[in-house]
């Protein structure tokens, strides 16, 4: 930690964009998840040593909450994930003041925004304001979640047949005029969150609206059936909307399979159609085909493979599901590098952050040994 610097951890040896330095992919509020979890892990253990380090991580981001000069919604690179992390912190601890202002930052962003997509959207802040609704049932937050559903479902193309959410072309942003099928930009990220959003409109008594969220999940999916390419009993996309299928060798959670089957096997626990479990299986046969070529990450990488893994074990009761994800995790302790006497868990390059660094890793690492829901995802509904 560099609490000293404009960077609570220093920033990837390898190029990244400038970014926000409380967000949760590159930032701080991404590592202080982990570590929030990190220190759940340890308390059950009888061990209260991360409590400090959560303490102060949460300090350091709350003294910058409001000081970025506009607030964007995306749960990666925006504020909604930095609202998320720093609030799970403050319930871990106790503040109630920090929790508080955690709330306070959720009631501020955007719920129109000309990206309705996970990472830098409105899919994502949506996801983040159900997230906090869960935890404290404050009406304000289901509202804007909602919210973020309509405007959602108001950006969505289907000149084509299809459900597709581009970017809007007039974004100032190097996705503008993106449309993509993938978790991070696309079909199944969004397809993620209308489900969380019919779920919680349904136990919200809003009926109208929980449908109209639950059709257009239903649609995303009809769309990535209709778009995928299965050979050899292994699916893959297109990386654009119209493009060519991308090799078996491109598993991510952004962008591939990985990301992909999470929507789809949430949608099969939904719905019960088959055509998305079997769907979401080919999608996992794709993404573990080549775990020695995919960097440790866990936006681009073996640990984004790791939890949708996880998720397919759980989903399906299947064990061989758990066994292919203990499987990956040989794979990254294989990639590991020593620096400084230390073990880590990513290399020289990636540094500390979430997205494709050591705390992104790890979360998959203390999910795998103590269980517990997918991060950054929101309750989907189960049917029955």
């Amino acid at each position: 930690m560099t609490p000293h610097r404009g960077t609570l951890w220093p920033r990837p040896e390898r190029r990244v964009p400038q970014t926000d330095p409380c967000n949760t992919w590159n930032g701080a509020a991404g590592v202080l998840a982990t570590l929030t979890r990190a220190a759940q892990a340890a308390r059950a253990d009888g061990d209260d040593a991360l409590c400090d380090v959560v303490a102060e991580a949460a300090a350091w981001i709350d003294e910058r909450l409001f000081t970025a000069p506009r607030l964007l919604p995306g749960l990666c690179f925006g504020r909604s994930g930095t609202a998320w992390a720093l609030y799970d912190a403050a319930r871990f601890l106790g503040d109630a003041r920090t929790a508080g202002r955690a709330l306070d930052l959720a009631g501020r962003l955007p719920v129109r925004w000309p990206s309705p997509d996970f990472t830098h959207g409105l899919a994502g802040a949506g996801t983040a304001h159900l997230h906090l609704w869960h935890l404290t049932g404050e009406e304000a937050l289901l509202a804007s979640a909602l919210a973020c559903g309509d405007a959602v479902l108001a950006a969505v193309d289907r000149s084509a047949g299809q459900w597709i959410w581009p970017t809007a072309r007039e974004t100032d942003s190097e996705l503008a005029g993106t449309r993509s099928h993938g978790f991070a930009h696309g079909t199944a990220g969004v397809g993620t969150f209308l489900l969380s959003a019919a779920h919680a409109a349904r136990a919200g008594r809003l009926p109208g609206r929980a449908a109209r969220f639950l059709e257009a999940a239903l649609g995303a999916g009809a769309t990535l059936v209709d778009a995928a390419r299965v050979e050899r009993g292994e699916a893959t996309w297109p990386a654009r909307v119209g493009g060519e299928p991308q090799p078996c060798t491109t598993t991510q959670w952004c962008n591939g399979p990985a990301g992909i089957g999470t929507f789809l096997i949430r949608l099969w626990a939904a719905t019960g159609e088959e055509r998305f479990a079997e769907l979401a299986e080919q999608a996992a046969a794709s993404a573990v085909s080549d775990p020695w070529r995919a960097g440790p990450g866990a936006c681009c990488g073996n640990a984004g493979t790791g939890h949708f893994l996880l998720d397919l074990a759980e989903f399906l009761g299947e064990p061989r599901h758990r066994a292919e994800a203990e499987e990956i995790a040989g794979v990254i302790d294989a990639q590991h590098c020593v620096r400084d006497g230390l073990l880590l868990t990513a290399d020289r390059a990636a540094g500390c952050e979430y997205a494709n660094g050591t705390a992104g890793i790890l979360d998959f690492l203390l999910r795998l040994r103590y269980g517990g829901p997918r991060p950054w995802t929101a309750p989907t509904p189960l049917r029955g």
